[in-house]
């Protein structure tokens, strides 16, 4: 199967947002059944998070745990319906510098303090189930280390204060066909 990175995002992100996916491939030859179960991580930011490889060794360890078939680091992720959310913070931007760790990490990361860095990383878990013809996003929830960007009026125009929070929600839905 001759599957773009670029082209499974797209699909991935249609399905996700509760439209039509369409397998790939040759499934029309020979119908796929099963599970299949994909972590997804968004910005782990090792340049600028100072935890940034604990953060990606949480995420490896719980897809062992959860036997994850593929593992895809999404880089910056975000389209209309669906944001998987950044696995370390959300950008605050130099005007809202804060310094929320000791002087020793912001001398070696100095741009953390443009952040508003969650506790623990965010990262989701997309599950496939082909013979139910189903698919499932999982939770997860983290805490501001800090003030969070509303206690600190540094939300930018146009985002809701709602949809700025340390958590991915949860989404399912019915796979089309």
């Amino acid at each position: 199967m001759n599957l773009s990175r670029r082209r499974f995002l797209a699909q991935a992100a249609t399905l996700a947002a509760g439209s039509t996916f369409r397998l790939p491939g040759r499934a029309a030859e020979k119908p796929a059944t099963g599970k299949i179960r994909s972590g997804l991580i968004a910005d782990i930011h090792q340049d600028i998070m100072h935890d940034a490889l604990e953060r990606l060794g949480h995420f490896l360890e719980e897809s062992a745990t959860r036997k994850a078939d593929a593992i895809v680091d999404l880089g910056d992720f975000c389209i209309p319906y669906l944001h998987i959310n950044s696995a370390s913070y959300y950008w605050l931007g130099d005007k809202n510098r804060r310094e929320r760790y000791d002087a020793a990490i912001h001398q070696a990361h100095p741009f953390i303090a443009c952040t508003a860095p969650y506790r623990d990383a965010l990262f989701t878990f997309l599950e496939i189930d082909l013979d139910a013809r189903t698919f499932a996003l999982s939770s997860a929830r983290s805490e501001w280390v800090g003030p969070s960007p509303q206690e600190m009026n540094a939300m930018y125009p146009g985002i809701e204060n709602d949809w700025v929070v340390p958590a991915c929600s949860a989404r399912d839905g019915k796979l089309a066909g």
